[in-house]
């Protein structure tokens, strides 16, 4: 019988075989714990913009004589009096458009007669909340 050289070095298939099935069960069960925290991320960002953008309406009114901004908000940046160096994004669309009635394609929305910003969005968040509520 002649049996080959066995090196001591190395791992078998079925050691290989193994890692990688434990490696996939964890990144199963880890990765779905991960997912929600982007849009949670995101969704912190846009509130975070949104309370500037509603700040720098408050300020545009003290600073301009009790004259609120102007419908498109472009009142707002600098190159016309205002403190916002550009409209911030809202973060779920990634926009910065300004519209004055809820259609729901991104960006904010500014009632010209309440002078209130709010996201335009429909639907709700990742906590069921709802856009309109921001």
């Amino acid at each position: 019988m002649c049996q080959g050289k066995r090196y001591g070095f190395g791992f078998t298939l079925v050691e290989i075989l193994m890692v990688v099935v434990i490696l996939s069960v964890l990144a199963t069960v880890i990765i779905p714990r991960f997912t929600g925290y982007v849009d949670r991320g995101v969704e912190a960002s846009t509130k975070s913009n949104l309370q500037t953008l509603r700040s720098s309406v408050q300020t545009y009114y003290a600073m301009h004589n009790n004259t609120w901004p102007a419908s498109n908000l472009s009142s707002l940046l600098t190159t016309n009096g205002g403190t916002l160096a550009k409209i911030p994004n809202e973060a779920i669309t990634n926009q910065s458009k300004v519209v004055n009635v809820l259609d729901g394609t991104g960006g904010w929305l500014y009632e010209p007669t309440t002078h209130d910003v709010g996201v335009n969005l429909n639907g709700n968040d990742s906590t069921g909340s709802p856009y309109s509520g921001y």
